[in-house]
């Protein structure tokens, strides 16, 4: 029982309005359902933790819990969580834009891949013993400056050392 003894009915595009200058407004157009903030201030729900839900309640979109976690679900399945640590992302991160960052980026076991390129043409792992940058395609080549190779590897052709991107030894 949460006080309210009495249902209000009110038709499809009539409105509770709050504030003096109705600045909150709950209402059901005919196709959606609003909670709109006119533009005064900020809309702020507070609670110790807050559930975002289906319209059946069988299903959570977002979950927020103080001094918690906040999680957010694709088909009822968590997908991306904050920990005290960072975060956490179940899946697999797709961008349409660069991801930078001052920290590392880290594997966490033997079996995982770097991999850049259209076709994941280049290739740098760990397989528990050994380090490999694997090239799929073409010349591999390792530069000190974007204009200055120190290391070339031709597949089936050799390998070619640069001093001052002048070329001293080669196989």
């Amino acid at each position: 029982d949460r006080g309210l003894k009495t249902p209000v009915d009110l038709l499809d595009n009539e409105k509770i309005r709050f504030g003096t200058g109705n600045d909150l407004e709950i209402f059901h157009n005919g196709s959606h359902s609003f909670i709109k903030d006119t533009g005064t201030g900020a809309l702020v729900l507070n609670a110790s933790v807050l559930w975002l839900n289906d319209e059946t309640d069988t299903e959570t979109y977002l979950k927020a819990t103080k001094n918690g976690a906040v999680e957010i679900r694709h088909d009822n399945i968590k997908k991306f969580e904050t920990t005290a640590g960072g975060t956490i992302i179940t899946g697999t991160l797709d961008t349409t834009g660069t991801i930078t960052g001052g920290g590392h980026i880290k594997t966490g076991s033997d079996s995982g891949y770097f991999f850049a390129g259209a076709s994941n043409d280049l290739q740098i792992y760990h397989d528990g013993t050994h380090s490999y940058i694997q090239n799929g395609t073409n010349n591999l080549y390792i530069r000190a400056t974007a204009s200055e190779t120190g290391i070339s590897v031709v597949p089936n052709a050799g390998v070619k050392l640069f001093y001052d991107n002048s070329n001293k030894f080669e196989t």
